[in-house]
């Protein structure tokens, strides 16, 4: 039986990231698609995106969509609305 420390160097070796920046990863895209699933005349509820999501707080979610992608959530939803970049992001809806 392997021990937790050896099943997260198993993961930094198979991936190249750590298991901590991957569940990073994880929850910033459920935020991105809970986020992308509001339409344009919805009013964006950062606060309930961030507890389905997983944070503990909207300015939690903001620190860490940031961290990730380089932008405020704000402006991440306006990019998933209209730049041909995120359309992947459309197609959730």
């Amino acid at each position: 039986m392997t021990g937790q420390r050896s099943f997260q160097r198993l993961v930094k070796y198979w991936t190249g990231q750590s298991l901590r920046d991957l569940q990073l990863y994880a929850r910033v895209e459920r935020a991105i698609s809970h986020g992308a699933r509001t339409s344009n005349e919805e009013r964006l509820d950062f606060s309930d995106i961030a507890i389905k999501s997983g944070y503990a707080d909207q300015s939690h979610l903001g620190r860490e969509v940031r961290r990730v992608t380089g932008l405020s959530p704000l402006k991440l939803k306006a990019l998933v609305e209209h730049s041909e970049a995120f359309w992947m992001y459309r197609l959730l809806r």
